[in-house]
């Protein structure tokens, strides 16, 4: 504006520069709008309110590392609940065929019981008699009883046969969503590993852009101070400078 004012510059400048100045104070409070959207995210996953998480360390410092997807998914499988309770629903599946598979198989069948038949005898004498004597005299009979049979269901009506297939037919739901879990965390790690690769080299990436952009500012900088360059060119050149330190963040945010 001020080199406006003077004549040095063009009002198609002015108007770029008056452009930069408000998609700038966009993009701060879309930046600042973010902030506040990931903490309430984060505090969801958290479990706490939003309120009570604190300050956020923004300081983004990534080490590269290698990771092995057998070794992921085997600890994925090994921690995930969804993965335990489908093993568990295979396991109960088959514990259910098995029984349903040994109806048709002969038992055996005990029993057992004991009746008390009570008996009781009374004696009086005749009260004309020298004296008076009563008595009662009470048994109890005992009786066991015990059974033991050898049983074969072969005529069911094909009961035997429909929970058969019923349980089969579990089987194989319980272990098809095991395996579509199994395979679905497979697909889920790759494409983790495969993300993370990318960002490792996005980063790369933006730190040689950085550095380039920095080289390029210094340079601005030295002819902006012998009057090679205007005012313009550095501003440009920091603008420049500042966004490829903003892409290199949020790389590494995602990494």
């Amino acid at each position: 504006q001020a080199l406006f004012t003077v004549g040095s510059v063009s009002r198609s400048d002015l108007l770029k520069a008056q452009v930069r100045t408000a998609q700038s104070e966009l993009d701060s409070l879309t930046a600042a709008q973010q902030i506040v959207v990931q903490r309430i995210l984060l505090a969801e996953q958290i479990g706490i309110p939003e309120r009570e998480l604190g300050d956020i360390d923004t300081v983004l410092v990534a080490d590269e590392r290698t990771y092995d997807e057998a070794a992921l998914v085997t600890e994925a499988t090994a921690n995930r609940p969804d993965l335990q309770a489908a093993e568990a629903a295979v396991n109960s599946a088959k514990s259910g065929r098995t029984a349903a598979r040994l109806l048709r198989m002969p038992y055996l069948a005990l029993s057992a019981g004991m009746n008390f038949d009570p008996e009781s005898r009374s004696t009086i004498t005749d009260p004309s008699g020298s004296s008076n004597v009563s008595s009662t005299v009470s048994n109890t009979h005992r009786e066991f009883q015990s059974n033991l049979s050898l049983n074969w269901d072969f005529f069911d009506g094909l009961s035997t046969d429909s929970r058969n297939a019923a349980t089969q037919a579990r089987l194989v739901r319980a272990t098809e969503a095991r395996d579509a879990l199994k395979r679905n965390l497979q697909a889920q790690v790759h494409r983790a590993v495969i993300t993370y690769q990318e960002a490792s080299e996005r980063q790369r990436v933006a730190s040689g852009a950085f550095e380039s952009a920095m080289e390029n500012l210094k340079l601005i900088q030295q002819k902006y101070n012998v009057g090679s360059a205007t005012i313009l060119d550095l501003v440009d050149a920091q603008e420049q400078d500042s966004l490829t330190a903003m892409r290199g963040a949020i790389v590494s945010g995602l990494r």
